[in-house]
């Protein structure tokens, strides 16, 4: 029985990192182990510029080694832009099922003009109304990414195309909870 020959993606790497996320204060907001993440420089320079923090952390993994450590700074406009007082909005708190428990950090979603779902955070609760704030979490943060590499090994023709078919968008794992940032 003939060996079966796996194809090597000579541009393609499978890295495996943790990922520690700061603030410009040095507040840590995440950290993540994230495991097997495709880093490809022939799919990053053929998609679009990025447009956000996740997609800038990836193209700065591009042949990340075992070992190495980067840092990677990305300003709040390049990141999820600016906090927007604007977006700030006070609901009366009728307006709310009495059996919907909200409290601080909860997620509310709603719909613009245009019928588009439009996410909102608790950020204050009275006797009378809830504040909330359609800003992204880290909008208005420097965001400070401390990345450590664990393991990389060229990827294989199959899992390239594996990743071809799903979301382009994906960089990584990543988990933040707003609710430990609103008092």
């Amino acid at each position: 029985m003939a060996e079966k020959q796996i194809k090597q993606h000579t541009k393609s790497k499978l890295i495996s990192f943790y990922c520690v996320l700061k603030d410009s204060t040095g507040e840590v907001l995440s950290s993540s182990f994230n495991q097997n993440v495709l880093s490809n420089g022939e799919i990053t320079a053929q998609r679009r510029a990025p447009t956000h923090a996740f997609e800038l952390v990836a193209e700065d993994l591009a042949n990340l080694k075992k070992g190495e450590r980067r840092r990677i700074l990305i300003p709040a406009e390049r990141a999820f832009g600016p906090y927007r007082p604007q977006l700030v909005v006070q609901v009366p708190r009728k307006r709310f099922p009495a059996e919907r428990m909200l409290q601080p950090g909860a997620q509310v979603i709603t719909q613009d003009d245009t019928g588009s779902p439009r996410v909102f955070y608790v950020t204050a609760i009275s006797d009378s109304t809830i504040t909330l704030d359609g800003n992204h979490p880290l909008a208005g943060k420097d965001l400070d990414f401390d990345i450590e590499g664990t393991s990389a090994r060229n990827a294989t023709l199959e899992e390239v195309e594996t990743e071809r078919m799903r979301t382009k968008q994906r960089a990584f794992h990543f988990e933040y909870s707003p609710s430990q940032h609103y008092h």
